[in-house]
């Protein structure tokens, strides 16, 4: 079973700052080898970052991906991502298309963007604080 925070943990994280949901986001996928993000019937959804890339949407848990699908994702669903999935297929497809990812975005705020080079190496180092 993967990560389900309860609501007041909700509340709480969605008033963080995103430097501090990021770094939250980075524990809770190392902590249970998974992510979210958003599809519709056509496909998964993608934001735009303010340099024109497109950005892939993740959140560590369902109920914070639930609380962005509202307004032009109102039909969307969160749906689970492997973390080893992740890394080996998603991944080599972003970099061919040249997204980056939006971490953690709320209903009403930003997000952090980031590239995918930033990314994997903070997951990196977050992983290697589990090997023993």
């Amino acid at each position: 079973m993967g990560f389900e925070p309860t609501d007041q943990e909700v509340d709480a994280v969605l008033k963080l700052d995103g430097e501090t949901r990021y770094r939250y986001t980075l524990k809770k996928i190392t902590d249970f080898g998974e992510l979210w993000s958003v599809s519709a019937r056509d496909g998964w959804c993608l934001g735009l970052a303010l340099e024109g890339n497109e950005t892939v949407p993740i959140w560590p848990a369902a109920s914070y991906a639930q609380r962005c699908c509202t307004g032009e994702w109102k039909d969307c669903q969160p749906k689970n991502i492997d973390l080893d999935v992740w890394q080996t297929r998603w991944i080599p497809g972003m970099l061919q298309h040249n997204r980056t990812i939006a971490v953690f975005p709320v209903p009403r705020g930003k997000s952090v963007v980031v590239g995918l080079s930033r990314f994997m190496a903070d997951l990196k180092e977050e992983l290697e604080k589990y090997d023993i």
